[in-house]
């Protein structure tokens, strides 16, 4: 197992598409996987319970499941029980309780980019509790990257980056173009206004996507990316904008 050197986080709000971001992200298991069927599909859980804890993943050859908890009881469990979401409790009560004593859920999955030496996580969703927030503000100290994940319909809260984190990691904007919303001028400028003209400087002048992503704002469609993933369809994968957000995580780590 290689040395761990860049730990990423993906931030969010609830239903931002931050699970299927890194979905996408970690992408195809390297090679098949009896636990999954031989069939691509998710590896995070995107259910509601999994959403209010910090879930990591490591590079492992075989993968594997461990709910940390807080009493340090730890469960083992396999991936297939974890896709399918056997841990969920049929009463609610029981179901937030479940979840309230989970410090963290570590999955072991053999992903190319964490083989390279990261740890991806997939933090709760902010603004969803105090709990969940905490936890995320937690987790961020932790890491080296963020990544800040935004619906297009939801840009009325865009937050600056040195907001989020104090200056202290490197973060990276999505703009998750949410039931197939077009990157028109409309919202190039809203964006460009918002976390790069905010103070006045760079007035917004109509550029181009090349020009967002130096200053690390990227507009991905997320779930056109996750589904070109799982089907090897490059061309999806192109038209959806994540291959410029792997360039630069690579840039980064190094890769």
């Amino acid at each position: 197992m290689p040395k761990l050197t860049h730990k990423i986080i993906v931030i969010g709000g609830f239903m931002s598409g931050k699970s299927t971001l890194v979905n996408a992200l970690i992408g195809q298991p390297i090679y098949p996987i009896t636990e999954m069927n031989n069939e691509l599909g998710s590896v995070l859980m995107e259910t509601i319970g999994y959403n209010q804890v910090l879930t990591s993943v490591d590079y492992s050859q075989t993968p594997y499941v461990k709910i940390r908890k807080f009493d340090g009881k730890d469960l083992n469990c396999t991936l297939k029980t974890y896709l399918g979401g056997s841990a969920l409790k049929v009463d609610p009560e029981e179901n937030e309780k479940f979840f309230r004593d989970i410090r963290q859920i570590e999955v072991g999955f053999p992903s190319r980019l964490c083989k390279v030496g990261v740890t991806i996580f997939d933090s709760p969703g902010l603004n969803n509790s105090l709990r969940c927030d905490q936890i995320t503000q937690s987790a961020i100290g932790d890491c080296d990257i963020a990544i800040m994940v935004y619906r297009n319909d939801t840009l009325a809260n865009l937050l600056c980056p040195k907001e989020l984190t104090n200056g202290k990691i490197k973060v990276l904007t999505v703009i998750n173009l949410f039931n197939g919303r077009k990157i028109d001028d409309r919202l190039k400028a809203f964006v460009w206004k918002k976390l790069v003209s905010k103070d006045g400087e760079e007035k917004y002048f109509k550029q181009n996507i090349e020009a967002f992503a130096e200053k690390d704002i990227y507009f991905i469609d997320v779930y056109k990316a996750v589904n070109g993933v799982y089907s090897s369809n490059r061309s999806l994968i192109a038209e959806s904008g994540l291959l410029i957000l792997e360039k630069k995580i690579n840039s980064l780590i190094g890769n």
